[in-house]
């Protein structure tokens, strides 16, 4: 199931990687690894229309170590008012003849006020593990943060759908509560 749900984020490896100090609002990086491995990604931190925008767009060729090359960003926008919006989507192709691109989109929408903060989540998956596998998953999840002495309580609820060809998966629900402390 977690190859399913999987951000295709890249993972962690050995590598060397430059940062480029922020021009204005922009920032680059670049990156090159074992196996003619390399990727680039470029980001986007500002205010606009009284609200904070957070943007970044990658790529990474990782065809000789892994098999597959990708694209993939994120997008969050915090408006004034406390509500915020992120849209993130990653692509990979895989080498392998026969093999579907797989393909992620997130959705969140949240609201905070006060020490109080809420939020909705949607996720869906096409081919992430395997050619007409399917995944979704949604949640809402809220948060009571305490200041003074460092304490975040909070409970979430999360569903998972699988499906794939010729299997019948269950579908599973995760719901969490708990505190966090900060020192």
């Amino acid at each position: 199931m977690g190859v399913a749900f999987n951000s295709l984020d890249g993972g962690r490896i050995d590598l060397i990687r430059y940062d480029s100090p922020a021009l204005g609002p922009f920032k680059v990086g670049i990156y090159s690894a074992n196996d003619e491995e390399w990727g680039a990604t470029g980001y986007l931190n500002t205010s606009l229309a009284g609200g904070k925008l957070r943007a970044q767009l990658g790529y990474q060729d990782e065809d000789n170590r892994s098999g597959f090359s990708g694209i993939g960003g994120s997008a969050s926008f915090l408006f004034s008012q406390g509500t915020a919006l992120t849209f993130g989507f990653s692509n990979r192709d895989f080498v392998a003849a026969g093999r579907d691109d797989a393909t992620i989109l997130y959705f969140k929408l949240g609201h905070k006020w006060g020490n109080n903060a809420v939020a909705i989540d949607y996720f869906n998956g096409e081919d992430t593990s395997g050619n007409g596998h399917e995944s979704d998953a949604y949640g809402i999840a809220f948060v009571h943060t305490i200041p003074k002495p460092g304490v975040e309580l909070y409970a979430s609820y999360k569903h998972y759908e699988l499906d794939e060809p010729g299997v019948s998966n269950e579908d599973v629900d995760i719901g969490l509560i708990g505190a966090r402390v900060k020192f």
